[in-house]
């Protein structure tokens, strides 16, 4: 069974770059351009998504807001931050909301990878 990744960014050249370096390594992919539309997509798949690829800042609801959300559904998939900028103090407080890695903008496709299945 192939992995899937919902990749929520609000700029369509990153997430259609992703979506293809993804589906190149083999992952099915699934879009957001941003976290209302990604908590809907969340919702509606009948089978959890496996990692989310979250963007911090994008209008309506933004990453941050998205992971709250996920962690009172108490959501199992691996949440990589995607950001251009990060301070230490909020770094930590995405990781209690249930961050597991970090990417910054832009990333190389090894990184990427590393950062969806750190066991590979």
């Amino acid at each position: 069974m192939s992995r899937t990744v919902l990749i929520v960014d609000d700029e369509p050249v990153v997430r259609e770059v992703l979506q293809r370096y993804l589906e190149a390594a083999g992952y099915e992919t699934a879009l957001a351009e941003d976290g209302e539309v990604a908590l809907a997509k969340i919702q509606a798949q009948t089978r959890p998504f496996d990692v989310i690829l979250l963007d911090l800042v994008m209008p309506k609801l933004g990453g941050k807001a998205v992971l709250r959300t996920l962690q009172e559904w108490n959501y199992s998939a691996r949440c990589v931050i995607l950001t251009g900028l990060l301070d230490p103090e909020e770094e930590k407080e995405l990781q209690r909301l249930g961050a597991r890695a970090f990417l910054h903008k832009p990333c190389t496709l090894s990184d990427l990878l590393a950062a969806i299945n750190p066991s590979s």
